[in-house]
């Protein structure tokens, strides 16, 4: 849990760094989050940084 809320807020700063619309601010921190939770299931099941990559 706490590995989505750190790269929710990685990606929020991110989106307000580049001027993203309000609107969108949220969107861009939950699909951070839910981008770092998918690499983190697929690297403990092929424990290879490459394939959890792509």
């Amino acid at each position: 849990m706490m590995d989505f809320v750190l790269a929710f807020i990685g990606s929020f700063a991110g989106a307000i760094l580049f001027n993203i619309e309000r609107k969108n601010l949220i969107w861009a921190g939950v699909c951070g989050g839910i981008s770092w939770v998918v690499f983190k299931i697929f690297f403990i099941q092929t424990e290879r940084v490459v394939f959890s990559t792509f």
